[in-house]
């Protein structure tokens, strides 16, 4: 699925450009079968972009087990997060100290969409 990610003019009014890092981090402590749920200890951080500088990062994750949408997950974290501060991610929202703060579709439209989301943390 080539989503066209690359670098790209901020959406937090400032210009600047946007650094993605496009190598894949693979974590895979846990293998349990919560098909066709995601499982958060068996996943793969695709990319890593920061949109907004620390306020927010967004994470294109992929969950081998999961179901929809071949497991692809397009995450908006509130923060700066790096793939080496998780060892497990739940790409659900659980409770108010959980990153996650809003999914997308895992496409370009949804990268857009998530861009302008980062923006308004």
């Amino acid at each position: 699925m080539g989503l066209g990610i690359g670098f790209s003019k901020s959406s937090c009014g400032t210009g600047a450009g946007v650094a993605v890092m496009a190598e894949t981090f693979g974590v895979s402590q846990r293998r349990i079968d919560t098909s066709p749920n995601p499982n958060p200890w068996n996943f793969e951080i695709n990319w890593i972009e920061y949109p907004c500088y620390d306020r927010a990062t967004l994470m294109s994750v992929t969950y081998p087990n999961c179901t929809t949408f071949e497991g692809n997950k397009l995450l908006l974290l509130k923060g700066r997060w790096t793939s080496a501060d998780f060892e497990s991610l739940d790409p659900h929202f659980l409770d108010s100290k959980h990153p996650v703060v809003a999914r997308f579709i895992p496409n370009s439209i949804g990268v857009r969409m998530a861009r302008a989301a980062a923006a308004q943390l």
